[in-house]
């Protein structure tokens, strides 16, 4: 069984930030229409951390949209050592994505990106009909800005931020 709630919550609160910041910046350059709603761990159409269920029952966030997706993780051998992969589905929904990235480790519960243990997702919805394509600008400005002290585990873009 994974940490509780509450300790993953607080482990994944820096990057939440981070990411809001991010999200807050990139709001800055749309209409107030096409605004993006920011991360928060009391919703769960942006933040799940219910990882440690049987297969399809974890709740993903937003699953049922477009949108920005975040895999939040710590290193298998150092917990303290966190990493995130920033993903888009811009074409698909986010469960659609989500699938693809865990399916591969359904039978074992334990969810991983390269030596990472997946912990929480995070989405950024997309809810406004026909924009889509905002989700490719996101994540590609989120992988640039980085998220500070933690390893992004993207294979393309910037892989670790100071």
């Amino acid at each position: 069984m994974g940490a509780s709630n509450t300790a993953i919550v607080a482990k994944y609160t820096p990057i939440i930030s981070a990411l809001n910041c991010g999200i807050s910046e990139f709001n800055a350059f749309l209409a107030v229409d096409h605004q993006l709603p920011l991360i928060s761990s009391d919703n769960p159409a942006t933040f799940t951390s219910a990882l440690h269920k049987p297969w399809g029952q974890q709740g993903w966030p937003s699953k049922d949209n477009p949108g920005v997706y975040v895999l939040c993780g710590h290193d298998e051998t150092d917990e303290l050592h966190l990493g995130v992969y920033i993903g888009k589905a811009s074409q698909q929904f986010i469960g659609h994505r989500l699938y693809a990235h865990l399916t591969p480790f359904r039978d074992s519960e334990k969810y991983k990106r390269d030596e990472f243990i997946i912990d929480a997702i995070l989405a950024v919805p997309i809810l406004k009909h026909g924009a889509r394509s905002i989700a490719v600008a996101l994540e590609e400005f989120l992988i640039a800005r980085g998220v500070p002290g933690v390893t992004m585990l993207n294979t393309v873009g910037v892989r670790a931020s100071a």
